[in-house]
């Protein structure tokens, strides 16, 4: 039924309605009145909206996981029971069995994978939206990250974006948030970005690009990109052990000053947002033993273990 385009636009303009009269009536019946019992209520609301559009997110996929995982990191406007409900649509998601992305891989290597690689994990160690990153080593003995778009994932997308214009415009016309933002300008900015996140071979040329500009910095390291493997749908890079900067066990365990760590990934930030003009807007980072590991992953994925 998700792979439907019928079926994708009504779950999701009906999900949308449904969210934006329960807002509306919350509104209505508590207006003037803000003391803890209605911020338990509010909260409550935006947990159980969360919840609900997690399980529609992962039944769908597609645009919806890519909506949820943004929402997930907005808590300048976003409930906190709303994040912590949406948390696992960055890493989570189910994958794709295996069969079906040996066939992508083969389809676009145009060869048997086995005179590619060596050895793959038929089981991917992350799933998210548009792609599952496997573990593979190459025949030099090289160990790689080996991401492989979902099939049909175009399809879906272009579906649910015209979902997602008949949500915006419901919005623009019925809710306050939908008057006060620029919701058209949001939506030719997904269109933007994730065109360019469905074709592996920007990621790559984004990647290389900075590769090069911190290849000077000292503690940044920025992996490999294996050009000669990589195509539309399937991308090779180095394969980067880390641990999640939220992991505190990890950082005492290994001595990890927190606030140098924390200083060190402010500045390389500011210096991608001021500098050259040329920015990750969705930056995974990687602290591994006393080295900031960084790479460039449109897709969210994490190549062995995340960082946020």
């Amino acid at each position: 039924m998700k792979k439907i385009a019928g079926y994708r636009i009504y779950k999701i303009v009906t999900m949308a309605v449904k969210f934006f009269l329960q807002v509306y009536f919350f509104n209505r019946r508590y207006r003037g009145r803000w003391d803890p019992s209605v911020e338990k209520k509010w909260s409550d609301l935006a947990g159980k909206q969360a919840r609900e559009y997690k399980q529609t997110s992962l039944k769908l996929e597609g645009l919806m996981i890519k909506v949820g995982q943004f929402l997930s990191t907005r808590a300048d406007i976003m409930p906190r029971s709303f994040i912590l409900e949406l948390e696992g649509l960055t890493d989570r998601v189910p994958p794709v069995p295996w069969e079906k992305a040996k066939e992508v891989i083969e389809s676009e290597w145009n060869t048997d994978y086995g005179s590619m690689v060596h050895k793959i994990s038929e089981k991917p160690v992350a799933s998210a939206s548009i792609g599952d990153v496997y573990h593979a080593w190459l025949h030099n003995g090289d160990s790689v990250a080996i991401k492989v778009q979902r099939p049909g994932i175009d399809f879906i997308i272009r579906t649910d974006f015209k979902a997602l214009k008949i949500v915006i415009w419901l919005a623009k016309k019925f809710t306050n948030f939908g008057k006060q933002a620029d919701l058209d300008a949001l939506y030719d900015e997904m269109v933007s970005v994730i065109g360019d996140e469905l074709n592996f071979k920007k990621e790559l040329q984004n990647g290389v690009a900075f590769g090069e500009r911190f290849k000077d910095t000292e503690g940044v390291i920025v992996p490999r990109y294996y050009e000669e493997y990589t195509t539309r749908r399937v991308l090779v890079m180095e394969w980067i052990e880390g641990s999640k900067i939220t992991d505190l066990s990890f950082l005492d365990k290994h001595s990890l000053n927190r606030e140098d760590l924390a200083e060190r990934l402010l500045l390389l930030f500011v210096d991608q947002l001021l500098n050259e003009g040329m920015f990750h807007a969705d930056p995974p980072w990687r602290q591994y033993l006393d080295q900031i590991r960084w790479h460039n992953c449109a897709d969210r994925l994490r190549y062995g273990r995340r960082y946020k």
